[in-house]
C-alpha cells in the first residue's frame, strides 16, 4: 500500500528527537531498558519480566498498559475512558482501526486525535514509520495507542517501538508481544514474520531517527 493510501489524521508538530530518549522518564530523562517501578494500582498478579509493559486498571480502559512513561496501549476506550486518559496525562489518542474511529468518544475532550487506518493482515513499513513519527513527537507525548482489542495491531506497533526506540532485540520484543497478556491472536502470524524480517536501520532512517546517509557526523 502506498503512503498516500494511508488516511492519517493528526497534526505532527516539530520536535522529533532521537529515538532512545523516548524510553526515558520525563522527570529524570534517565533511559529505561526496564520499566519504571509498578504504580500502586498495578493489576498484574502473575510474575512477568520487569521490563514488560505494566498493567493498569482504570474504568473505561480495557487492557490498559503502560509501555513506557511516554506510551500507553489498550483496547478502544469508552467516553469515561477518555476522561481517565486525560487524568493520566495523555495528550494524544492514536486509533488504529480501519472502520471505526474514536471521534464520538473524544467529542467532549481536548485530547488530540490520531488515526492510522491499519488492517491486521497488512503489516508494512509505512504504518510503522508513521506510528514512530507520532510516538517520538515531543508535542504529542504521552500517547495512548489502541485498536479494537488492543492485542494485535497495537501489539505489533508496540513491538516495533521496543526495537526501534527502546533498543530491544527482536526476540525480546516478540516475547512481550506474544506472551505479555495482551490477547495476541496467533492467527496473525504475518505480524511475527514482518517483525522478524524488518529492516530496522531503514525504518529508523525513514522515521527521521538517524542522520541521513552522507551527512556530517
Amino acid at each position: 500500500m502506498h503512503l498516500n493510501a494511508i488516511k492519517l489524521k493528526i497534526i505532527v508538530l516539530a520536535g522529533t528527537l532521537a529515538g532512545a530518549g523516548f524510553c526515558a522518564a520525563a522527570e529524570t530523562h534517565t533511559l529505561y531498558r526496564t520499566a519504571p517501578p509498578p504504580p500502586k494500582d498495578w493489576a498484574d498478579t502473575t510474575a512477568r519480566p520487569a521490563n514488560w509493559a505494566i498493567r493498569l486498571e482504570r474504568p473505561g480502559l480495557p487492557d490498559l498498559y503502560q509501555v513506557t512513561p511516554n506510551l500507553y496501549r489498550g483496547a478502544q476506550p469508552t467516553v469515561q475512558g477518555m476522561a481517565e486518559l486525560k487524568a493520566l496525562g495523555i495528550k494524544t489518542v492514536l486509533n488504529l482501526r480501519s472502520f471505526h474511529s474514536v471521534k464520538d468518544e473524544l467529542q467532549d475532550s481536548d485530547l488530540k486525535q490520531g488515526r492510522l487506518q491499519m488492517n491486521p493482515w497488512h503489516a508494512e513499513d509505512e504504518y510503522v514509520v508513521h506510528f514512530l513519527k507520532i510516538v517520538t513527537d515531543t508535542n504529542s507525548l504521552p500517547v495512548f495507542v489502541d485498536c479494537e482489542r488492543g492485542g494485535d495491531r497495537t501489539g505489533m506497533l508496540c513491538a516495533m517501538y521496543r526495537i526501534v526506540v527502546c533498543d530491544w532485540n527482536k526476540k525480546e520484543a516478540l516475547d512481550e508481544m506474544i506472551d505479555g497478556g495482551f490477547g495476541y491472536n496467533p492467527a496473525w502470524h504475518n505480524m511475527v514474520r514482518y517483525i522478524q524480517k524488518a529492516d530496522i536501520a531503514k525504518i529508523k532512517r525513514e522515521a527521521g531517527m538517524t542522520p541521513p546517509r552522507g551527512s556530517a557526523p
